[in-house]
């Protein structure tokens, strides 16, 4: 595989976490992303999470690992995997979001129901017109 070409992946999962509880996995997750070159962007609603992962093959492979052994996910999913000549979200170690009204949440449905190629597409418009972050990071 040519070594530029980045892995990403969008994985779904359920979780009751609080929001407090989020500024703390978001701290060392975003110190943990920059050592291993993980890019991406999370997404936190009332039942859980949507996130795209993106950086070298095998360190994505390992996040995704980490995640879906967490105790704090639940009925976690990959919804697409791929590989891109260039990251989507280049400079957030890990980028942030809540979101809460009725049609954000419609969004995310259709993220998990859409056929693979258009579902990058769909998460990144969420992303970066419908979401207003409460953090940004790079």
């Amino acid at each position: 595989m040519d070594k530029h070409k980045m892995k990403h992946l969008i994985y779904r999962s359920e979780s009751e976490m609080a929001r407090i509880s989020l500024a703390d996995i978001l701290l060392t997750s975003r110190v943990n992303n920059n050592k291993f070159g993980i890019t991406g962007f999370l997404v936190a609603h009332s039942r859980g999470f949507i996130q795209l992962i993106e950086g070298e093959e095998t360190a994505v492979n390992q996040l995704y690992q980490n995640i879906s052994q967490d105790l704090r996910h639940a009925n976690v999913a990959i919804i697409t995997t791929g590989h891109s000549k260039q990251r989507y979200f280049p400079n957030w170690d890990m980028g942030y979001a809540y979101i809460s009204s009725q049609h954000q949440l419609m969004q995310i449905n259709a993220i998990s129901d859409a056929n693979n190629a258009s579902v990058i597409k769909t998460f990144t418009q969420l992303v970066t017109s419908e979401v207003t972050p409460l953090t940004r990071h790079g």
